[in-house]
């Protein structure tokens, strides 16, 4: 298995930039109660593209995934794609789908772990992607859309305790579909 994360942490004079995830999970089908909606075919597609995306760009060592059926199934197809398998936490917050839930998720994360995904919902995901800054418009159209199968990538220098989406900075937005590499980060 190949690994090289090297790129991925930057240390300067006790400052180490974390990085976030905002995984908005894959296409689900239709119908049955909310919680309990499982991928579609397409959905289990666009989630390995995610694997994909994030084993070239971020891969995490923790990933903080709601309850509900799509997401977990949306992480398990993109664990395919990833080197090695990260600490996996259930947390009922990210189906809250609020940014102040996903903000305390955030910070309740292992210190420890330099990259973490979440994986929910929207408009939370959107909404939080959001509120970072944004040094250049790359990949705002899919911001502004934030369909499923979107991952937004989040830097961030401090501790998870004190982590604030304005204080983050949006480094890329990739919509994960069909063929890796048609998105915009």
């Amino acid at each position: 298995m190949r690994h090289d994360r090297s790129w991925s942490l930057t240390q300067t004079a006790d400052v180490t930039t974390k990085r976030l995830l905002l995984v908005r999970h894959a296409k689900a089908k239709q119908g049955d109660r909310d919680i309990e909606r499982p991928l579609a075919r397409r959905g289990r597609d666009d989630a390995r593209v995610i694997g994909e995306w994030l084993d070239a760009h971020a891969v995490p060592d923790l990933a903080v995934v709601s309850p509900a059926v799509r997401t977990r199934q949306t992480w398990e197809c993109a664990l395919a794609a990833l080197p090695f398998e990260p600490t996996l936490v259930i947390d009922e917050r990210l189906y809250d789908n609020t940014v102040a839930d996903l903000v305390d998720a955030v910070r309740d994360c292992d210190e420890g772990a330099a990259i973490v995904a979440l994986v929910g919902h929207n408009p939370s995901m959107q909404a939080m992607a959001a509120r970072a800054d944004r040094p250049t418009d790359v990949g705002l159209e899919a911001l502004l859309s934030y369909p499923t199968s979107t991952v937004a990538l989040l830097d961030y220098d401090g501790p998870w305790r004190t982590f604030a989406p304005g204080q983050a900075t949006l480094v890329a937005v990739e919509v994960c579909r069909g063929e890796f590499g048609r998105g915009s980060g």
